[in-house]
């Protein structure tokens, strides 16, 4: 989600009637955020058109100074890729969102593989993502990457103390100031849980290598 001082929008994606995934949003308005009872106005959903392609475009998120944005799509290949597109910033993100034009998504190589990579977050200068490439300790597994002088590091696989030979899925990353940690959240659908995928939580920094 993204807010602004009387304004916020909620990203989400969903399948279109050709059966593929768009990156869509709705736009909220409120006269006062503060009010329970004030008015909302509510705009959408719409579809994000500079983004999406004629192929499925999933899990989008935005670096926090809204100049970037990271998405996964199979648009070029079999298999899911992560991908970035250049954003004007909070001057001029209304006009982008309501754009029709095709943005300049841009792949990027260093955390491409020949497999599925999805579901990528930003953090700062950090990415989390999942993989079910070669190496990994089965199905999904969670990997990170560090942005160093403008380039993405190698994806460093999180480990066997995180990752499963079931699926890890979904993560994000977050900073909490009361325990001075970055927190990872993620779901997976190993033995122990509930059923289906459960969430999980762990300190972050202690698994990756600055």
């Amino acid at each position: 989600s993204l807010y602004g001082p009387e304004e916020y929008s909620y990203f989400f994606y969903a399948d279109n009637q050709n059966g593929d995934y768009d990156i869509c949003f709705t736009h909220y308005l409120k006269t006062d955020f503060y009010t329970p009872s004030s008015p909302e106005i509510i705009n959408g959903p719409d579809t994000l058109m500079p983004v999406n392609s004629d192929k499925d475009d999933l899990y989008p998120s935005f670096t926090e100074d809204l100049t970037k944005l990271f998405f996964c799509s199979n648009r070029e290949n079999e298999v899911f890729n992560i991908y970035s597109m250049q954003l004007p910033g909070p001057a001029g993100l209304h006009d982008f969102l309501s754009s029709d034009e095709p943005g300049e998504a841009v792949l990027i190589s260093e955390l491409s593989s020949e497999s599925n990579d999805k579901c990528p977050y930003i953090h700062a200068d950090i990415m989390v993502f999942v993989s079910d490439r070669e190496g990994g300790y089965g199905g999904f597994d969670l990997y990170y990457s560090l942005l160093e002088d403008g380039a993405w590091s190698a994806p460093v696989n999180f480990g066997p103390k995180i990752n499963t030979d079931y699926d890890e899925y979904r993560p994000i990353i977050f900073s909490f100031e009361e325990v001075q940690k970055n927190l990872m959240i993620f779901s997976s659908d190993r033995p122990g849980g509930l059923g289906g995928f459960d969430l999980y939580m762990v300190k972050a920094d202690g698994y990756i290598q600055n």
